[in-house]
């Protein structure tokens, strides 16, 4: 995928200074809401690349249900949450609505909707959760709230009802992701959402196993926090850089990679790359790489692969003739077999599944063979591998020294069309589905490793990269 999706951080914040809370408008007209609301519908159901895995009737009934209470709604937040529960109805990470929120100098235009939803940042301080083998643990917490909640702590219950229970009432319908295990990270993460000035009660178990509870307030108005002021279960990545390498010892390197948003990435590879190629054995990390531009990742995969062409996903994109779709509802189900190709197309136009192939990813390899590294190399995957990041994934597949250790990758790629709705928001449909050249789907899957490894919360309190020291010893065995 080209240019098109990066993960959202969010920055880590403490409060400033006490302000009154920032309230949602209301500027959205009955009318404009419905529109909004119709308009994200019927793009879906034009443009949107897996429709064919949407039950339709469910799908239909859902908007038309959400019609009329899109139009009751008080403020353009609860009309906000109605659109992202309708989006989440897709599964799909690359489709997704979007609305402005409200800054610290109030900037937004003034026909545009306000909506200050808070993640994480809190009037006490900041806090993000993760899904660790089933329970929302708490992954990153600044320093003046370590002691009263730590690092590693298990939430039990939020606002007085039990956590799975308001997981499943209030943060998972409003989650659209391909993946499961992306469903479930986003509905953990969705726990510490809300609007600036709610207040929040937590209960939750600390490490020691003593039972606590807390009460917090999200707060939009916030200065900047520095990461030397976060305790974090993973630090793999942070301070965050672009790029990093370093010897592991054993003649051993271990390359990182954490975007492909920009041709940076590669210019700073070709300058750390002499040091690279000195290694018996690489490790390249793309853990923490939520994407960016596929030919930036296919300049790096140039250097370490012996073939001429390199070889990445399939793709294609729904096909709209509407003369095919006339024609093709009088053939029933009964007729399909036998169809010549002309008429199986109209039949699949009218039913909405009829597709244009794109093209095969391919890369020309320019770099010499006199440049290239090719030794024994492991890949390291983890949940937030995305996009361009897996495309990349896929181009290694047929390249039998490159390893992929971890977890199932992000799960998603595509294109996204970006579609303009009333008050400033906006709504993303991804138009592209990719696969594997044979046809296998990640898409939905995730990119799966040859081996899997999957850190346990007690690794991760005692500071282990077992993913790494995986690694480390597979590599050890092929040199």
């Amino acid at each position: 995928m080209k240019n098109l999706f990066t993960l959202i951080l969010f920055v880590c914040c403490i409060a400033a200074n006490a302000q009154e809370p920032a309230r949602p408008s209301a500027i959205l007209t009955p009318e404009q809401k419905a529109f909004g609301l119709a308009k994200f519908w019927q793009e879906a159901n034009y443009n949107f690349v897996f429709m064919d895995k949407v039950d339709r009737s469910a799908w239909d009934s859902t908007f038309q249900a959400m019609l009329p209470l899109a139009m009751q709604t008080e403020n353009d937040y609860e009309y906000f949450l109605l659109l992202q529960k309708l989006c989440a109805r897709l599964n799909d990470g690359h489709t997704y609505v979007w609305a402005p929120g409200i800054s610290n100098h109030n900037d937004n235009p003034p026909d545009h909707v306000r909506i200050p939803i808070v993640r994480g940042l809190l009037k006490e301080g900041y806090l993000q959760l993760n899904d660790i083998g089933g329970l929302p643990v708490v992954e990153t917490v600044s320093d003046n709230l370590s002691e009263q909640i730590p690092l590693g702590s298990i939430v039990t219950s939020v606002n007085g009802i039990p956590v799975e229970d308001h997981i499943r009432e209030n943060t998972l319908p409003y989650v659209g992701q391909n993946t499961d295990h992306l469903r479930r990270i986003m509905s953990v993460r969705g726990i510490l959402s809300g609007l600036d000035g709610e207040r929040l009660s937590l209960g939750y178990i600390v490490p020691d196993g003593q039972e606590r509870s807390i009460e917090l307030t999200f707060d939009i108005q916030a200065d900047a926090l520095p990461v030397e002021r976060l305790e974090v279960l993973d630090r793999g990545n942070l301070p965050w850089e672009l790029i990093r390498y370093r010897e592991l010892g054993n003649g051993i390197g271990y390359l990182q990679l954490n975007s492909f948003g920009s041709t940076d990435v590669v210019d700073r590879f070709k300058e750390l790359y002499p040091q690279v190629r000195q290694a018996k054995a690489i490790i390249i990390d793309l853990r923490y790489n939520g994407g960016g531009n596929t030919n930036n990742g296919t300049a790096i995969l140039q250097y370490f692969t012996p073939d001429s062409v390199l070889y990445g996903s399939s793709s294609r994109t729904r096909k709209h003739i509407a003369a095919y779709k006339a024609w093709g509802q009088f053939y029933a189900d009964a007729d399909t077999t036998g169809m010549d190709r002309l008429s199986k197309n109209m039949y699949l136009a009218a039913r909405d599944e009829l597709m244009e192939p794109l093209h095969d990813m391919q890369t020309t390899v320019t770099v010499p063979m006199e440049d290239r590294t090719v030794v024994p190399i492991v890949v390291l995957t983890g949940y937030w591998t995305a996009s361009a990041a897996e495309d990349f994934l896929i181009f290694t597949d047929n390249q039998p020294h490159i390893t992929r250790i971890g977890t199932k990758t992000f799960g998603s790629t595509g294109q996204p069309i970006s579609v303009e709705l009333p008050g400033g928001m906006f709504a993303a449909i991804c138009s592209k589905n990719d696969t594997y050249t044979d046809g296998r789907e990640f898409v939905g899957i995730g990119v799966i490793p040859h081996i899997e490894v999957i850190p346990n919360l007690e690794q991760m309190l005692a500071g282990r990269d077992v993913v790494l020291e995986t690694a480390i010893e597979h590599l050890k065995a092929e040199i």
